[in-house]
């Protein structure tokens, strides 16, 4: 029954591409890999030193991106320019000093407060709240008063069972907002895996806001530091990461210890840009789609090896100014878009995903009138979880997150991918990826109330190391993804209400 159900969707599928336009098949097969390769290996060479935001690297990243819109003949989207400023500031100067039970720390920690003010923390009533959840399915913050209180979270993923699978399905990020809200003294975020701060502490990028979150005192440490506070509590920082995954929760409790922080910050305004182009719709031109992919990287670590970031994301952004190479070639031809289609390249994703944070505050085009966003982040690769022989043909996964604002979304990508690239489509509603959807640009989008889509291979041993580097980049791979995205980007720039016209092949039918 399934195969005849299958069979009737994809002849219908058919007749109505068909009917539509057969031309995007066309197009997407004039993609180039040699093209993408190229624009992939000029991105992560040394003289872009790791892309860096508020570096050197970045703004000659920045400068190479507009070249290549204008040599593609792609007008300029922001005011006349390709460049959008962006009104960040960098830290140049920090000065910190932790004290606990006399035990002083200078290379453990990070002061985060993104305000400007300087900081002081002094207390000794801790709570352990686990990761920082606060959702409908999960609260680390039942039965707990945190008002003048300094509050210890994980920062990470939140509690995996056993098996491998999300506990719940919130943010994966500690929610500062409802903390601040509760009015802490201060909150202390332990990043594992880190163990200096020494080289990224005066190199953050930040926003000035009066946001309570942004205000709220803030210090991120590492792990040595977490156990040496949780001493009088016998706990580690492992043994409560195993109870969260031996029980899939992770009990929140106070103890005491006496501890202070003084910190203060300088900065400067940072010379950050977000890149912008537009290829002008027909009949639909006063509509929007964004495409999207971050250039931004980590830059350099302390030790001078730059982080070439081949797959995050200068692979997202070889596909995106390769698409808008054959879009724009489309629109030349008189056959397509019908609506305007947005090329954003944000800066600050490492740092925040600041460059869409900014561009979604002062958009370049009518939010109101901004119908989608497609955004790439890393298509270059074969993620850790998905080298076997299930997916040796080719995978991707697309996020369209589950939530009512995507809603519109579902289904698009399957119905397309059906009939033409035939990947292995790992999720389309982000169930299974909850964590992952808010992590990368389109999120923003997401939450101006714009059915948004992130297109991904998903993460792998060289995320954020040196070790990141063009060849590992599977470009066969890296194709066919564009070639969805392409397809993906023209149904919605192209059909009269893409969000209805092709119909929604349910998963269980495609078994």
């Amino acid at each position: 029954m399934k195969v005849r159900i299958m069979t009737l969707l994809l002849l219908l599928l058919t007749t109505v591409l068909n009917a539509q336009d057969q031309t995007a098949l066309q197009y997407a097969n004039r993609l180039d890999s040699t093209r993408m390769k190229t624009t992939l290996t000029r991105l992560t060479s040394a003289e872009f030193a790791g892309r860096k935001s508020d570096k050197k690297g970045a703004r000659l990243t920045a400068d190479y991106l507009a070249e290549q819109l204008k040599k593609n003949s792609i007008k300029e989207g922001y005011n006349g320019s390709y460049k959008q400023s962006i009104e960040a500031f960098t830290k140049y100067k920090s000065n910190k000093h932790f004290n606990l039970s006399n035990f002083n720390y200078t290379d453990c920690y990070s002061y985060s407060n993104s305000a400007f003010q300087d900081s002081v923390i002094s207390g000794s009533d801790i709570i352990f709240a686990g990761y920082g959840v606060y959702h409908s399915t999960f609260n680390d913050f039942a039965n707990i008063d945190i008002k003048g209180k300094i509050v210890m979270v994980l920062d990470g993923e939140g509690p995996t069972s056993k098996y491998g699978v999300k506990c719940h399905n919130a943010s994966e990020m500690p929610n500062l907002k409802y903390i601040a809200s509760q009015k802490p003294k201060a909150i202390l975020m332990v990043s594992n895996g880190f163990n200096t701060f020494s080289h990224y502490s005066n190199e953050s990028l930040n926003f000035y806001s009066t946001e309570e979150s942004q205000t709220l005192a803030s210090v991120r440490i590492n792990e040595l530091l977490a156990n040496k506070i949780l001493e009088p509590a016998n706990k580690t920082i492992k043994q409560l990461e195993y109870e969260s995954e031996s029980s899939c929760s992770i009990s929140s409790f106070e103890f005491s210890n006496t501890l202070s922080f003084k910190g203060n910050n300088s900065y400067k305004l940072a010379d950050a840009n977000n890149i912008v182009a537009i290829i002008e719709g027909s009949d639909l031109k006063n509509e929007y789609v964004v495409l999207s992919a971050h250039y931004d990287h980590l830059g350099m670590n302390y030790r001078g090896e730059i982080y070439p970031g081949a797959d995050d994301n200068a692979s997202g952004v070889a596909a995106v100014m390769e698409i808008a190479r054959i879009l724009n070639e489309a629109k030349k031809a008189g056959k397509g878009p019908r609506r305007s289609v947005v090329i954003l390249f944000p800066t600050a994703e490492e740092d925040g995903l600041y460059g869409s944070k900014y561009y979604v505050e002062k958009p370049a085009y009518p939010l109101e009138k901004t119908i989608a966003c497609v955004n790439i982040d890393m298509i270059g690769r074969i993620g850790s979880k998905f080298d076997t022989e299930e997916f040796a043909k080719g995978y991707v996964i697309a996020l369209t997150g589950n939530s009512k604002v995507n809603e519109p979304l579902f289904g698009i990508p399957d119905s397309i991918n059906a009939i033409s690239t035939k990947l292995s489509l790992i999720s389309t509603d982000g169930s299974s990826y909850s964590d992952f959807f808010s992590r990368s640009d389109h999120f923003n989008f997401h939450k101006k109330n714009i059915p948004s889509i992130l297109f991904t291979n998903g993460t792998h041993d060289d995320l954020h190391k040196s070790t990141d580097m063009v060849d590992k980049i599977n470009v066969g791979a890296m194709l066919q993804r564009s070639k969805l995205v392409f397809l993906t980007l023209w149904e919605l720039a192209n059909n009269q209400n893409p969000f209805k016209s092709l119909p929604i092949i349910n998963k269980d039918v495609m078994d």
